[in-house]
């Protein structure tokens, strides 16, 4: 049983790395990663002989066909074929011998069901079998969906309460220099109707599941009691709070022009009851035909408010911008990002993106930034991406030599069948291997022949990789 699971979890896991490549009408699309380490990885010399050497090729053809390919010194070391159909997929590899796999969807299906059944027999409770071979088999309620995503009754009946306190109001509104709206939509809510989420089951599922991974050894009535206490403490919290909650949305035929979110309440302190409140704005701007949006968070404390985060993003046909900033103090910034990227050439794409944390006890910065060039032919796409690391961006970029971390490029070509899947062109599931049709013995004898698979494979992986790392690799499986 160990080796069907692990024999169909292998495949499944090679399939999806391939379900997402893109495959033109009767052509064959071919996608090569190559990666190169850069100064900072020199210190892995092993790691950086190995990359130098290798590649990843991800084939994909109309019909559901798609392969997986590890190429060291142009060699296909390890090379995975599939052909979904309706009924079932196919996988072709040198690891599973001359004939192809095939799984049923159905015999997948039955087999899935069979281990979680046998599962939830050990952990009585632990899965509601009707509701899985519902998901399995489609035939969940509208009704049973949303129970799976804590949506019930007393939910639904809160979203409907919370629906009634909006007001609206039209005309013409311009908040912070937005593109004008034509609808004021306003939402008060106060700490009682904060507590009526908290009282939620789902809230109460949440805080139970989080309490019993952290302590699987309680007891549920142990936990249901630190619940209890937890919630009556957050409940008290924000009893004592006096919260009042104003948010604003701002539209024009269904669009977001932009959103305001105001709350204000009162905290205590050895020094006594102090007044704070939070302060979120969102706007919208157009910019000829580019989008500006802007948005700011701002806290307040005893009269004195600081901007606790800021950002804006910049949209048009030929260039994105964005920039991200979170406060740990007033202008004292612990986050950065940025973005620039440049789409004015139909045929190219370039961009870069930065990220800095800063440290304010050390007094110091660690950055990473990232350049991406893409260039776009008839029938060719090649993208590269170059990470860096040190300290301030303007640091890395004064010392781009050496400062690199590891460059990645992507090569896509779009090309006529090259005759790569005429192993599984004619796959038909009475000439291939069902293995969860086997029996135990006949899954035992051909488990067998795949170890001697699985080791062919590797030893002509070891047998491609760097003369230093294969000889080392092969005294080591040798015992000396």
């Amino acid at each position: 049983m160990k080796n069907k699971i692990f024999a169909l979890l292998v495949c499944l896991a090679l399939l999806v790395s391939v379900m997402t490549a893109a495959a033109a009408q009767d052509m064959e699309t071919v996608s090569t990663v190559t990666l190169k380490s850069g100064p900072l990885m020199a210190e892995l010399k092993d790691v950086a002989d190995i990359l130098d050497i290798a590649a990843i090729r991800i084939h994909s053809m109309p019909e559901g066909y798609g392969a997986f390919v590890l190429s060291l010194n142009d060699t296909d070391a390890l090379k995975s074929l599939f052909k979904v159909e309706q009924d079932g997929v196919y996988v072709q590899s040198g690891i599973f011998g001359e004939q192809p796999l095939y799984f049923s969807w159905e015999d997948a299906q039955n087999f899935m069901m069979q281990q979680m059944e046998a599962y939830a027999q050990t952990q009585p409770g632990a899965m509601d079998m009707d509701m899985i071979q519902g998901m399995m088999d489609g035939s969940l309620s509208e009704d049973d969906m949303l129970g799976m995503m804590g949506v019930d009754e007393e939910l639904l009946a809160l979203v409907s309460d919370f629906e009634s306190k909006e007001v609206s109001q039209s005309g013409t509104f311009v908040l912070k220099g937005s593109d004008e709206a034509t609808l004021k939509t306003v939402t008060a809510l106060t700490g009682d109707d904060i507590i009526r989420i908290i009282d939620l089951p789902v809230v109460r599922e949440q805080l139970a599941s989080q309490l019993m991974m952290s302590d699987p050894d309680a007891t549920q009535e142990s936990v249901d009691q630190m619940v209890d206490e937890e919630i009556a403490e957050i409940k008290q919290e924000i009893m004592d709070a006096n919260l009042v909650i104003n948010m604003t949305v701002y539209t024009k035929d269904d669009e977001l022009i932009a959103y305001t979110f105001d709350m204000t309440g009162e905290t205590n302190y050895y020094s006594g009851t102090v007044p704070i409140g939070v302060n979120a704005t969102l706007t919208r701007t157009t910019i000829d035909t580019a989008k500006f949006y802007q948005f700011s968070v701002n806290i307040s404390e005893s009269g004195e408010e600081f901007e606790n985060q800021t950002g804006s993003l910049f949209v048009s046909d030929t260039f994105v911008s964005g920039q991200y900033i979170l406060y740990a103090m007033p202008d004292e910034p612990l986050l950065e990002a940025s973005l620039n990227c440049d789409k004015a050439q139909s045929d190219r794409t370039t961009g870069e993106l930065s990220l800095t944390m800063y440290d304010s006890y050390a007094g110091d910065a660690q950055s990473v930034y990232i350049l991406l060039d893409q260039q776009i032919a008839e029938n060719v796409t090649d993208t590269a991406i170059d990470v860096y690391l040190g300290g301030t961006v303007d640091a890395i970029k004064n010392a781009l030599d050496e400062t690199g971390l590891i460059s990645v490029k992507l090569n896509t070509v779009t090309q006529p069948d090259s005759g790569f899947f005429d192993a599984l062109k004619d796959a038909a599931p009475e000439t291939s291997v069902q293995m969860l049709q086997m029996t135990d013995d006949e899954l035992e004898s051909y488990m067998m022949m795949m170890q001697q698979g699985l080791m062919m494979t590797v030893l002509t992986v070891i047998d491609n990789l760097p003369p230093d790392i294969s000889n080392a690799l092969m005294e080591s499986m040798s015992g000396y």
